[in-house]
């Protein structure tokens, strides 16, 4: 399993949750609600199914950890396979995964996301906008400023990219501590097999977790 952890300092003195972004369009590529398939936990696992026969699943997880007013996010991803045929995989990582956190399995063939942790919160999230060109996707309204937002994009038999970004790091293109962040596609990292991507397709599903205040939020780039 592929991980990476990376900490910031906390001003909440309680658990802190994760949170996702919902696009809007403006003569621009619309994001379009998706049928959101869940998974479901089974002990320290998580199961997914209605995936393609001995199809292969990328897991990919992202939580926060305490330590006194220090938070360190944890980014994980696994590529898992079914062997059984019948398009149903059991996750369960070498460490055990809370219960609050981002979670998604992708089948990689037909695209199908499924989500656990965070609840996605329909179009209560931030603001997602794809930048004219579909080379860069802007994040505003969130909740907590400074924000960290991680960033899936699955384009359906192509691949799984992954991103995750304090606000005003070198991956937020409007440098500031703002709330709003500003990320290319190019800058969003391909997981697996995948290759690079430029820019933003129709098509695409966008998973995108605020990690302070615990918000998920699940679209579609549309073709409009």
């Amino acid at each position: 399993m592929q991980s990476s952890k990376s900490g910031f300092q906390s001003l909440a003195k309680g658990p802190l949750v994760a949170l996702f972004p919902v696009l809007f369009f403006s003569l621009l590529p619309a994001v379009a609600q998706e049928n959101q398939a869940r998974l479901e936990r089974r002990g320290p696992a998580w199961y997914f199914r209605g995936g393609t026969p001995f199809g292969a699943v990328l897991g990919v997880a992202a939580w926060v950890e305490m330590e006194g007013v220090l938070a360190y996010v944890n980014v994980k991803h696994e590529l898992l396979k079914d062997t059984s045929g019948r398009g149903e995989i059991t996750w369960t990582p070498a460490e055990k995964f809370p219960n609050e956190g981002l979670y998604a399995m992708v089948d990689l063939s037909s695209g199908l996301v499924a989500t656990g942790g965070w609840e996605p919160s329909g179009n209560s999230g931030p603001d997602l906008y794809v930048m004219p060109g579909r080379k860069e996707l802007r994040i505003s309204g969130v909740a907590a400023v400074p924000s960290y937002v991680v960033v899936v994009v699955v384009r359906p038999g192509h691949g799984v990219w992954m991103l995750a970004s304090p606000d005003g790091s070198k991956y937020d293109r409007d440098g500031e501590e703002n709330g709003q962040q500003l990320l290319a596609a190019a800058d969003i990292g391909p997981l697996g097999d995948a290759q690079a991507i430029q820019t933003f397709e129709p098509g695409d599903h966008l998973v995108v977790a605020e990690l302070r205040s615990g918000t998920v939020v699940r679209t579609v780039v549309s073709g409009r």
